[in-house]
């Protein structure tokens, strides 16, 4: 629907949805995956790592794009997640001047125990949400980021 055959109900709407939307990007933003041990994981750091838990091993570029970031910030992230024995970069079988990115086993486990982390939390944060509020919610959410997808395909052949 475009703006200009939107209702003044559905202009309201979306204030609301967009107001709401801010405030939850503004929220999650400086959110960090606390784990068992007390110790912390930034969102981009849990972010790279839970993306290579998805997709398995991969290049650099890929996992770039797959996080919308540049190339030049995944590398000095995934340099940091190497460093503390999360990642490991092995030879690309299918081209030998590049590199695959994947988990080591300790970086497996931190993505676990985050998913656990988070899914206390969200148990937490939800706890009086009805079954039906969690499903529709996350159905809802679903079409959105759905819809973001198809967007940002749309963005990438037009440039």
């Amino acid at each position: 629907m475009s703006q200009a055959s939107r209702t003044p109900e559905a202009e309201s709407a979306v204030a609301q949805l967009q107001q709401a939307l801010t405030a939850f990007v503004r929220k999650t933003t400086t959110f960090r995956v606390a784990l068992p041990n007390g110790q912390s994981l930034e969102r981009s750091a849990y972010a790279t790592l839970f993306r290579l838990q998805c997709a398995g091993p991969q290049r650099g570029s890929e996992l770039a794009h797959e996080l919308g970031l540049d190339l030049s910030t995944v590398s000095r992230q995934v340099a940091g997640l190497v460093r503390q024995g999360l990642v490991r970069k092995t030879s690309d079988p299918d081209d030998g001047r590049a590199w695959l990115l994947e988990l080591t086993a300790a970086g497996r486990r931190l993505v676990q125990q985050g998913m656990a982390a988070r899914e206390t939390f969200l148990d937490e944060l939800l706890v009086h949400w009805t079954e039906d509020d969690l499903r529709t919610f996350g159905q809802l959410l679903d079409r959105f980021n759905a819809a973001l997808d198809a967007r940002r395909v749309v963005a990438e052949r037009a440039s």
